[in-house]
C-alpha cells in the first residue's frame, strides 16, 4: 500500500506484494517471508483471540502510521483480560524477522475504514474501504474496524 509507505516510517517495511483478480475473485499475492507465528510482534493470527503487542519499536511505528493516516488506536481483542489499543485493524500483523533484523507489516488489506455497507452486496464492508484522502480529510481519526 502506497500510503503506508508515503508515511515514510522509519524501520517499518512491508513484502513485495500485488492485488489479482481471478474469475472476479481478489487475491493479495506476497513475496514468501522466512517467517513463522514467533516473530509476531503487533496483531494477531488466531482471529483476534489474543492481541500481541510485545515490541515498543513496533508499537511506536503503529502509532505514527496511524496519526499519519488519521486512523485512531482502538481497543481490539475478545479476551477481557486479553485486549488491546491497536492501530489498524484487527488482523493486522506485524513481525519482526530475525533473519534480517527488520520489521514486517503484513494483512493490510482492511487498514482503512468500511464505507456504508451495502445490503445487497454480501460482506460489502469488508471489500468497500474508505480512501486513504476520505480518512486524511476526516476532522476525528477514525477507526479503521
Amino acid at each position: 500500500m502506497g500510503c503506508v509507505l508515503s508515511a515514510n516510517i522509519v524501520d517499518l517495511h512491508m513484502p513485495l506484494s500485488v492485488k489479482v483478480t481471478y474469475v472476479g475473485q481478489p487475491f493479495w499475492v506476497h513475496t514468501r517471508l522466512p517467517l513463522s507465528p514467533e516473530n509476531l510482534v503487533y496483531g494477531n493470527i488466531d482471529t483476534a483471540k489474543t492481541i500481541v503487542k510485545a515490541s515498543c519499536l513496533m508499537n511506536g511505528m503503529m502509532k505514527r502510521l496511524g496519526e499519519s493516516l488519521n486512523l485512531k488506536g482502538h481497543r481490539s481483542g475478545q479476551a477481557p483480560k486479553r485486549v488491546q489499543v491497536i492501530y489498524g485493524p484487527h488482523d493486522i500483523q506485524g513481525y519482526h524477522c530475525p533473519a534480517d533484523g527488520k520489521y514486517y507489516l503484513m494483512s493490510l488489506s482492511r487498514l482503512f475504514p468500511p464505507t456504508q455497507p451495502e445490503p445487497h452486496i454480501k460482506n460489502s464492508y469488508l471489500v468497500h474501504l474508505l480512501r486513504p484522502e476520505a480518512c486524511q480529510l476526516s476532522l476525528k481519526p477514525l477507526n479503521s474496524d
